[in-house]
């Protein structure tokens, strides 16, 4: 097989091309402007299940504005530590401009953690800030565990990685990143069952009309035994030097957070990607940075061992014996670099 085979779908799934793409920007006055934005906004808002629904530019200030509109200048707001590094710098400028932070931490099963929970709630909290699907490893969170402590309306959710991936319930507001749909990297889309809040952010209606597009195309209609054959395959071949950091039933469906023991990941990914195998340690907007995963070391793993981890996403057209190629090719190489490292 002579094909790139992609492995990070739930991080960087292919752009959805559009050839009637303008660079056109919401105009005062302009008709034309206000009837295509409400449109996008009332699209989002029915499939989405919110009463309102906008675009924002998906970055630290504006999540950090979103926030602060739905919880209120002077509340007191928990935050799950497994949060997106953009939303880790949100919370870094509410600490800045005073906002009153509570942080939640997890267990090394993936969850957020009960014993911090209780604490965050027993504080006062008046909103608890989380995924609903995590980065790096793709876990889907037990909100029901959750809504013991915090209900679903003292909930505001990054549902970024669980968009037409995983049914979620309806929070007090929630918001999403497009380019985890396939869309541009500055598209994001807030919600929340307040028909009177406004962002007043920058709106490029070319962004968020390619953001509708992007989410109408995506495709999550995976198949379970591809991952599962997958991994009985490493399994089999590398033994106890092959692992997966979370219980891969607790993860989406395609996803696997896989450890190759005693290789750092950035050396693998080079190897692989002379396979024509691309596949990344974790989230995209601190790729750059050369760090382990923030996520691991989250949950309490080392940063040595947060160095040998993979994140695995199959796109839908992978096929049974392509999971099966794969496997085999990823193996090799990792016995590879092994050998050669002595």
């Amino acid at each position: 097989m002579d094909k790139p085979f992609r492995l990070d779908y739930n991080h960087a799934p292919n752009f959805v091309n559009s050839g009637s793409l303008r660079e056109e920007r919401l105009r005062s006055g302009d008709i034309v402007s206000i009837e295509l934005l409400t449109s996008l906004d009332s699209f989002f808002a029915r499939e989405l299940g919110y009463k309102k629904a906008g675009f924002f530019d998906f970055s630290p200030c504006s999540i950090a504005l979103f926030i602060q509109k739905i919880a209120g200048q002077n509340a007191k707001i928990a935050l799950s530590s497994k949060l997106s590094y953009f939303c880790i710098e949100a919370a870094k400028i509410l600490e800045a401009q005073g906002a009153d932070i509570v942080w939640v931490a997890a267990d090394k099963d993936g969850y957020l953690s009960k014993e911090s929970l209780v604490k965050a709630a027993q504080s006062g909290a008046d909103y608890l800030v989380c995924s609903i699907v995590d980065e790096d490893s793709f876990l889907v969170e037990n909100m029901d565990a959750i809504y013991e402590y915090f209900g679903r309306e003292k909930i505001i959710a990054d549902i970024s990685n669980a968009v037409k991936k995983i049914d979620t319930d309806k929070y007090a507001a929630a918001f999403f990143w497009g380019y985890k749909l396939g869309s541009l990297k500055r598209s994001g889309v807030y919600l929340c069952g307040n028909p009177a809040l406004e962002m007043l952010d920058s709106i490029d209606l070319s962004v968020y009309a390619h953001l509708k597009e992007a989410f109408c195309a995506y495709d999550f209609n995976v198949d379970l035994n591809i991952k599962n054959s997958f991994i009985a395959s490493l399994k089999d071949t590398l033994k106890d030097d092959f692992s997966t950091f979370i219980d891969p039933a607790l993860t989406l469906d395609n996803a696997v957070y896989c450890r190759f023991a005693d290789i750092k990941a950035r050396d693998f990914i080079r190897a692989l990607a002379l396979d024509g195998i691309f596949t990344t340690n974790g989230e995209l907007c601190s790729l750059g940075l050369s760090k382990p995963s923030r996520i691991l070391q989250t949950l309490g793993y080392g940063e040595d061992e947060a160095r040998e981890a993979l994140s695995i996403s199959f796109d839908p057209l992978v096929t049974p014996d392509e999971a099966e190629f794969l496997a085999e090719k990823i193996g090799f190489r990792y016995r590879q670099i092994r050998a050669i490292l002595g």
